[in-house]
C-alpha cells in the first residue's frame, strides 16, 4: 500500500508549486518585456525611417522645382534678348530702308 503524504511534505510540495510558477511567471513577463522593447524600438526605427524618406521625397521634389525655376529664367532671359536683337535689327534694316526711299525721293514718310 503507498504511503500517505503529511501535511510537512504536502506544504513542501506546494512551496515547490509556487517558486516553479513564480519562476515561470518572471521568465514569461522577462520575454514579454524584451519584446515590448523590441517591438517599441522597431516603431521607432520605422517611424525615424518614415520621416527620413518623407524628407528625401520632400527635399527631390523642392529642388526639381528650382531647377524648373531657373530653367525657365533662362528661357524668359533668351526670349528677351532674342527679341531685344530682333528689335534693334527691325530697327536698323527700317532706317535704311527709310534713308533709301529718301534718297531716291520716291516716297514720302511720315512716322507718327
Amino acid at each position: 500500500m503507498p504511503r500517505r503524504r503529511d501535511d510537512a511534505e504536502d506544504r513542501a510540495s506546494a512551496g515547490r508549486d509556487e517558486a516553479w510558477f513564480a519562476n515561470i511567471k518572471r521568465t514569461y513577463d522577462e520575454y514579454q518585456d524584451q519584446a515590448i522593447k523590441g517591438s517599441r524600438l522597431f516603431h521607432t526605427h520605422s517611424k525615424n525611417l518614415d520621416l527620413a524618406a518623407l524628407q528625401a521625397v520632400q527635399n527631390a521634389v523642392e529642388n526639381a522645382n528650382n531647377a524648373a525655376k531657373q530653367h525657365l529664367e533662362r528661357i524668359n532671359m533668351q526670349n528677351t534678348t532674342t527679341t531685344e536683337n530682333l528689335n534693334q535689327q527691325n530697327d536698323a534694316l527700317f532706317s535704311v530702308l527709310v534713308e533709301k526711299l529718301r534718297k531716291e525721293g520716291t516716297a514720302t514718310i511720315s512716322i507718327s
